[in-house]
């Protein structure tokens, strides 16, 4: 089965392309590190910061909310971003996460190593898609939850129904079929100690600016 994982050391060549405290870096960080889909990037506000949680509504006809905790690391960059751009109650961003995918393909993608521009045909489509895109951190995530449940319990079935109840899938058959596919491309091992948070902290920079 194909893996829809972005390689670690490909993510952090994102993160360390973008400007620290830029919407998109910002954005980009917190789909990393909650494994949001993109498309909830817009119930995301200043009312979603409960330090140390981020707090949203989820989408795709799920029902509820999701409260993940933010790194120490990712706050400092969330703290940066509000400091320098305006934010609302509703919206922390100026965008919507179709904007940010498009944005990313026309002007951030076309700067990175080959491996991001590489394409390939996937089942039920007619023309070829990046290997690597956006909506692939959710996969990363939720990938290195549940090896860090497996860790945890022992029991594979447990690790998937948490996983699953924590991502709010619709099914465990989703989350064991289409998220834990993917360990390879992010060197996770059974019984390894993986942090996924931690693999990502040393990602900064020190010019704060937007990128246009």
């Amino acid at each position: 089965m194909e893996s829809y994982s972005i390689p670690i050391p490909k993510v952090k060549e994102l993160i360390m392309y973008l400007p620290f405290g830029s919407s998109y870096r910002c954005a980009i960080l917190i789909l990393c590190v909650t494994g949001a889909r993109l498309s909830e990037l817009n119930a995301m506000g200043l009312k979603s910061l409960a330090y140390p949680y981020l707090v949203w509504k989820v989408g795709k006809n799920q029902r509820g909310y999701r409260k993940e905790i933010l790194p120490e690391w990712a706050w400092n960059e969330v703290r940066a971003y509000l400091g320098a751009y305006p934010a609302s109650p509703e919206h922390l961003f100026s965008f919507t996460g179709e904007t940010l995918t498009s944005h990313f393909n026309r002007y951030i993608r076309p700067n990175l190593s080959s491996e991001w521009q590489e394409k390939r045909w996937s089942s039920g489509l007619i023309k070829q898609e990046y290997i690597y895109q956006l909506k692939s951190l959710r996969h990363n995530y939720a990938t290195a939850i549940f090896f860090a449940e497996l860790n945890k319990w022992g029991s594979a079935d447990l690790a998937i129904s948490k996983t699953s109840c924590r991502m709010r899938h619709s099914s465990t058959r989703l989350t064991a079929e289409r998220y834990l596919n993917d360990a390879d491309t992010l060197g996770i091992r059974p019984g390894m100690s993986f942090n996924l948070a931690d693999e990502l902290r040393n990602c900064n920079q020190s010019k704060l600016v937007e990128w246009l």
